[in-house]
């Protein structure tokens, strides 16, 4: 399915020449996966014709094979995709088999059937990401509104291990219900995620002097772990108003950022700081601002210029592939640190609103050429043109 998908992408209109070397990575990952898929056998049907589609279709192979159930659509849609011309009758229960049928058919049964299992957006699943994304841009000033669309779905995301109820945390706080905080410290293998805790027992006004007392216990001569981790404890420390020796801290953070941008990477000869995620400079830009030390923000700043595309998007890394996750990262980061009056920021607030609203003129007495559309509660109802 990733073979098929890259392979789309990359003949489709969006691998733009402002993303520079994303479509060398796109190549990349699509070549390594059809060599995977060349020297190892499918394990099942469900493989076998999602195989035959990336391999550039064995219609023979496909024709031959016997399927029942939900399968029926999958194999439909799979010769469908290569160009056959399909029959397919039944009845089909998984958003996945249903799309796949009225891919295959075009029947408006199908249409009908999948448009009656979609909620605001979503098909199934726990769906991880988009609500989480939402949830993590509703955290920059302007956006609150969007918690009421994501906050229904967080219950569908599970938080059982540790370090899930540590990274989930502010989700469920942000949705105003309660988080389960994990209790065992040592199970929360970075420093920042307990850093997170606190932060959070704090804001639910709650007791955080034990979270506290583990990092500066565990502290490594004013480090943890990493510059990011670093960072983070750094940050809520300070936020929280501990009394500690900051300055050991510091100097590990100038020095390694000085390190990170002056060293070369022994593979490929590129600076290093390339390959170091985005949201790392955003965290260490809130300390540099905490604590006054302008070169280091100034330094930090100027690597996320590097890193906003012209649409205001932030890149994962140097150069590359981007989305909300990251830019909404950044953007909050930048808001912490009070640096909302910058273009980083507005460009960074810019992108967010273009990605998730909808653009709605003012309405006139008389509007030509216009057609409007009705939708009530997340579902399209209707248009109307001229009149």
């Amino acid at each position: 399915m990733a073979a098929i998908a890259l392979r789309e992408l990359l003949k489709s209109k969006y691998v733009e020449e402002n993303m520079t070397g994303l479509e060398e990575q796109l190549r990349e990952g699509l070549n390594r996966a059809l060599g995977w898929l060349q020297v190892n056998e499918p394990e099942n049907d469900v493989e076998r014709i999602f195989r035959d589609i990336a391999l550039g279709g064995d219609k023979d192979d496909l024709e031959k094979l016997t399927v029942e159930g939900e399968l029926k659509a999958y194999k439909a849609f799979a010769l469908a995709y290569l160009g056959e011309k399909v029959s397919l009758e039944g009845n089909f229960f998984s958003p996945m088999a249903v799309a796949m049928a009225l891919y295959a058919t075009g029947n408006e049964k199908y249409r009908e059937e999948l448009l009656n299992m979609e909620h605001f957006g979503f098909w199934g699943g726990k769906l991880h990401y988009r609500v989480l994304d939402l949830l993590d841009v509703s955290q920059i000033t302007g956006f609150g509104e969007l918690r009421e669309i994501a906050c229904p779905y967080l219950d569908k995301i599970p938080a059982t291990e540790e370090w899930q109820k540590a990274v989930y945390a502010h989700y469920f706080v942000l949705c105003s219900k309660e988080p389960e905080l994990p209790e065992n410290y040592s199970a929360l293998l970075p420093p920042w995620q307990v850093a997170e805790v606190a932060r959070i027992k704090a804001l639910l006004g709650k007791p955080y002097n034990d979270a506290v007392g583990y990092l500066i216990s565990t502290s490594n001569n004013g480090t943890w772990k990493d510059f990011y981790n670093t960072a983070y404890v750094v940050w809520v420390l300070k936020s929280l108003n501990v009394s500690y020796d900051y300055e050991k801290s510091l100097h590990y953070l100038s020095a390694n950022l000085t390190w990170m941008l002056n060293e070369k990477n022994p593979k490929t000869g590129e600076p290093l700081y390339y390959s170091i995620p985005t949201y790392y400079f955003s965290q260490a830009a809130i300390v540099f601002s905490q604590f006054g030390m302008s070169k280091e923000l100034n330094e930090t700043l100027k690597v996320l210029r590097e890193r906003q595309y012209p649409n205001g998007a932030f890149a994962y890394t140097h150069q590359s592939v981007t989305g909300i996750t990251t830019t909404a990262r950044v953007v909050w980061n930048l808001e912490i640190a009070g640096l909302t009056n910058t273009e980083l920021y507005r460009k960074g607030v810019d992108f967010l609103r273009k990605v998730l609203y909808a653009e709605i003129p003012e309405v006139k007495p008389e509007m030509a050429n216009t057609t409007f559309l009705m939708v009530k509660d997340g579902r399209y109802v209707g248009n109307t043109t001229g009149e």
